[in-house]
């Protein structure tokens, strides 16, 4: 399966099933070579937590995809609204 603008998607925690599950709309789907790519085109508030710089975003995003993988296969970023 694709996500897809205008999709729903519920989510749920994984480990506490006492924490509500909740809906969301798929807003946007941006394409980008790296998260630094990424960070520097949108607007830096709706992707870190405030404070954050662009250098310090890069290193939290790959702790979890390397810059190595971002560049073989690009990374994309997806815009959600609570629903």
């Amino acid at each position: 399966n694709t996500i897809k603008v205008g999709d729903i998607l519920v989510f749920s925690h994984n480990t506490n099933p006492n924490l509500e599950p909740f809906k969301t709309e798929v807003l946007n789907i941006f394409k980008y070579p790296t998260f630094r790519h990424a960070l520097n085109d949108l607007d830096i508030k709706d992707v870190l937590y405030e404070g954050l710089t662009v250098d310090e975003g890069c290193k939290i995003y790959e702790k979890y995809v390397s810059l190595e993988t971002q560049l073989r296969d690009g990374i994309i970023m997806i815009q959600l609204q609570v629903i």
